[in-house]
């Protein structure tokens, strides 16, 4: 479920679609995860300037997941966060790709469980938004 915790000044567009190219894990194969271990645990990526879009994969083995995406512009921005919550994200993986703002951006994924639920984070930046497909996916804030 998606739910919008801002007042209704502030609506956002959210859509869901099959991507048609198998499994979202498939997708990253050859890619070396990060592990974002539990108990607050934070990963920063830095963005550069021409990374429009950025594709995020969450997955654990077996364990439920608790987390935070966070998309930072600058410190006087409003950030964009996206939580992420589920009891098994094995079967459940936590897959969308994010549109950045012009410029530099920081993304940072937070670990807001245990230290003994750790998760596996993917980050790249996804060439294969065009401009008549972002209907398509998930752009997450007011801005976009």
């Amino acid at each position: 479920a998606v739910y919008n915790t801002e007042g209704q000044e502030f609506p956002m567009e959210v859509s869901v679609s099959d991507s048609n190219s198998g499994s979202a894990l498939d997708s990253f194969a050859g890619w070396r995860p990060i592990l974002v271990q539990g108990d607050g645990t934070v990963k920063a990526f830095n963005l550069a300037d021409d990374v429009e879009h950025v594709e995020i994969l969450l997955t654990t083995q077996t364990r439920n997941m608790k987390a935070y995406i966070e998309i930072l512009k600058g410190p006087n921005d409003d950030n964009e966060i996206i939580e992420v919550d589920t009891d098994n994200a094995y079967l459940h993986p936590f897959y969308t790709v994010i549109q950045a703002a012009e410029g530099c951006n920081t993304l940072r994924i937070k670990n807001e469980n245990s230290v003994e639920f750790p998760f596996e984070a993917y980050v790249r930046p996804c060439e294969g938004v065009v401009e008549e497909e972002r209907q398509q996916f998930n752009y997450g804030g007011p801005y976009f």
